[in-house]
Parts: C-alpha cells; structure tokens; sequence
C-alpha cells in the first residue's frame, strides 16, 4: 500500500468482510437454536404419538377379532340352517357307502407293507 487512499480502501473492505462474517455467524447460531428447537419437538410430538399408536393397535386388533367372530357366527348360522344331509358332506357318503363295498383297513402305512410283500414259498 503505497497511498493513505489504498489503505483506507483496505481497511474499507476488511471491515465489510468481518460484517459479512458476523451476519453468516449470526444466520449459523439462528439455525443451530431452530434445529435444537425443532429436535425437541420431534421428541416431544413422538411422546403424544405413542400413546396414540398404542389405542390404535388395540383398536385395530379388537376391529379384527370382530371380523373374525361375525364370519365364524355367520358360517355357523349357515350351517346350521343347512340341511343335514348337507352338513355330512363327505363323510356321509363314506358311511353310506353299497354292502359289497371294502374299505382299507390299517392305514396307509400297512397297505404300502402288504404291496412290498413277496409271496411265500409253501
């Protein structure tokens, strides 16, 4: 700096730079207490919220409990109006099964055994 003017031109824009400087560290601080701010909230809001999630579980699962019952009882009120002979569905059919009719005796099992057997030699 050769002239009083290129001195105080510097000293000029050091002072604008350290006000440049102060607005942004002022903008920082600003930021920094709204995100402090907005972190308790979040917390604060979580803690009204879990309580409601909590009623809403019960609420939801009791809803399906209802459901469930109201398809079961209708169910049984359909079968219960049903006629009997509908009601036996298959079973009725096995037991009315012709006389000469055989029904497997001893599982799957002893009928898989009987198949692997080899005839005996007398």
């Amino acid at each position: 700096m050769k002239t009083n003017k290129e001195y105080s031109a510097a000293l000029a824009e050091i002072e604008g730079a350290k006000v440049e400087k102060n607005r942004i560290e002022e903008e920082i601080l600003g930021l920094m207490e709204l995100q402090e701010r907005l972190g308790r909230e979040v917390v604060e809001g979580d803690a009204r919220l879990r309580p409601q999630e909590a009623e809403a579980r019960v609420q939801e699962a009791a809803a399906a409990e209802s459901c469930v019952r109201s398809r079961w009882t209708s169910r049984r009120e359909a079968s219960a109006r049903a006629s009997p002979a509908t009601s036996r569905g298959h079973a009725g059919a096995v037991r009315a099964a012709p006389q000469g009719a055989s029904r497997p005796r001893g599982g799957a099992g002893r009928q898989q055994r009987d198949l692997l057997r080899l005839p005996r030699d007398a």
